[in-house]
């Protein structure tokens, strides 16, 4: 397989576990707003919020800074192409 084609199966990849833990936690949020018990809502929406965070960081900090870095790269060679 070509690099591109292992790229694209790695953010289908990754994009499908986000969508699903994203799904999951809406989820769970609604199960518990279903028992009506503020305790129980209190503690899963802290856990859900929790989760949120750590999910979204990681996936920015892991993947945001190689992105940037790349897009300066590419600025740089637009604007100092090499003889």
């Amino acid at each position: 397989m070509t690099l591109y084609l292992w790229l694209k199966l790695l953010h289908i990849l990754s994009s499908t576990i986000l969508f699903g833990t994203g799904i999951r936690t809406a989820c769970n949020l609604w199960l518990a707003h279903k028992t009506q018990d503020t305790h129980i809502i209190a503690t899963t929406a802290r856990y859900v919020v929790l989760a949120d965070y750590f999910r979204y960081f990681r996936y920015w900090f892991c993947l945001g800074w190689p992105a940037f870095i790349s897009l300066i790269i590419v600025f740089y060679l637009m604007t100092n192409k090499p003889m």
